[in-house]
C-alpha cells in the first residue's frame, strides 16, 4: 500500500510538471529559441519595470537575511541555569533574530 501512495504521489508530481512545462506553439512575434514566460494576467495590469521592483525586492531581502546573520553571529552563547537548566539572560533578542531569519 505504501509503494502505490509513493508511485501515485510520483505520477502526481511528474503530471504538474509535465503540465507546467508544457510550452505553447511561439507566435511570429516571439523567437523560437526564446520561451515565453508564463502570465496569466491582461495586457497592461503588470507594471512596465516589473523586473526592476523585482530585483529591487530581492536585494531588500537579501540585505535584511545577511543583517540577521551577522546579529545572529554576534550574539553571546545561551547560558544554562538552574535545575532543570533554562537559558538565562538570552531575551527577546535571539527570537527576533530569528523571525529575520525565516
Amino acid at each position: 500500500m505504501h509503494q502505490r501512495a509513493s508511485a501515485l504521489m510520483i505520477a502526481g508530481i511528474a503530471a504538474v510538471f509535465g503540465f507546467v512545462g508544457v510550452s505553447h506553439t511561439p507566435s511570429a512575434q516571439t523567437q523560437v529559441n526564446q520561451p515565453r514566460a508564463y502570465n496569466p494576467y491582461p495586457p497592461g495590469i503588470l507594471p512596465t519595470d516589473l523586473d526592476e521592483e523585482m530585483a529591487w525586492v530581492r536585494r531588500e531581502v537579501q540585505f535584511i537575511f545577511n543583517e540577521a546573520l551577522n546579529e545572529w553571529r554576534a550574539l553571546p552563547h545561551p547560558t544554562p541555569a538552574g535545575n532543570p537548566p533554562t537559558l538565562r539572560g538570552s531575551g527577546y533578542q535571539p527570537v527576533h533574530i530569528l523571525g529575520k531569519l525565516m
